[in-house]
């Protein structure tokens, strides 16, 4: 189990990097979205397939029980990749990461449903503290508010009543939120897909393969409607996040070949990004870091651990 670990949070720190670094090119270079979506993926890919001719060799897929769950797998990440972008583009970069609030439970159900998988009651007992954790995580400091909590009377229950309406007044009022709630709906729904493929092929195949499908199919869409505004620096910057992705992906994905990579614990404890996501954003972007979310990443910590039992 522990070896599992390691390769899921050190993928989790990874990708929690590389939300900053796409935020901070929205910010700081004016990156096109859709720029940023082809060039990462395309890079991603690229480092995927180079991993695969390194360590596995040549491609072979001969199993056939590979193509359905990649191509249901793929096509849903084209709905996560573009969404998770875009969103990152609207919404603070703390936020994005941590919108995926409700992910652990339809990762357990989807995981449950589709691989017959369900963690023993200490996983169960570590994949609901990391969703509390999230729920606090995601909204303390969050200006939104529901019209009916106006008109209730200070104190506790209207606190009460405002800390859980807040998630309800984010969804109405942002679309990034939306858009990222969509994000991880789809990744909840792929990830089972996800791990069949890799069990059919082997963690770099199946990474490279969905990449390049997510970039070609974004880059013909793009192209279709206008929105391609062509190889610029932007695209060079994306392609070095890229990098990061595929190896976060790899290591995602390697962790599956192991007795203890149910989908249910790797979805949770990949969870771990939203913490070094909000810290780095409070250095790096200047957000909030307030005592609740620190007692938010307490609890999320708890939950992995958890986990291990």
């Amino acid at each position: 189990m522990l070896t599992v670990y390691e390769f899921v949070l050190i993928g989790a720190v990874i990708w929690g990097i590389t939300i900053i670094l796409r935020k901070h090119s929205f910010n700081r270079f004016k990156v096109d979205q859709w720029t940023m979506i082809v060039g990462s993926m395309l890079s991603a890919g690229i480092v995927a397939s180079s991993w695969q001719f390194i360590y596995y060799g040549t491609p072979s897929i001969t199993d056939k029980g590979f193509w359905m769950p990649f191509a249901i797998a793929a096509l849903l990440s084209i709905v996560i990749q573009s969404a998770n972008v875009i969103s990152i583009n609207l919404e603070d970069a703390s936020l994005v990461g941590a919108i995926q609030g409700l992910t652990p439970i339809l990762i357990l159900i989807s995981g449950w449903i589709t691989l017959k998988e369900f963690p023993t009651l200490f996983g169960l007992m570590g994949v609901l503290s990391v969703v509390v954790g999230l729920y606090l995580f995601r909204w303390e400091g969050e200006k939104e508010t529901l019209k009916l909590l106006k008109k209730m009377p200070a104190g506790k229950l209207r606190y009460i009543a405002h800390l859980f309406g807040k998630p309800l007044a984010r969804l109405f009022h942002s679309t990034g939120a939306r858009i990222a709630l969509l994000s991880a709906v789809s990744g909840a729904i792929a990830i089972g897909y996800g791990k069949t493929a890799v069990l059919h092929s082997n963690p770099a195949t199946q990474a490279g393969a969905q990449f390049f499908t997510v970039a070609l199919a974004v880059f013909i869409f793009a192209r279709a409607t206008g929105r391609w505004k062509g190889i610029d620096k932007g695209f060079y910057i994306s392609c070095a996040i890229g990098v990061l992705v595929g190896i976060a992906e790899i290591l995602f994905n390697s962790s599956y070949l192991f007795p203890f990579g149910l989908v249910a614990y790797v979805g949770t404890i990949k969870r771990f990004q939203i913490v070094v996501t909000a810290i780095l954003a409070t250095v790096f972007l200047k957000e909030k870091f307030g005592p609740v979310k620190i007692a938010a990443a307490t609890v999320i910590f708890a939950g992995i651990v958890l986990i291990a039992f």
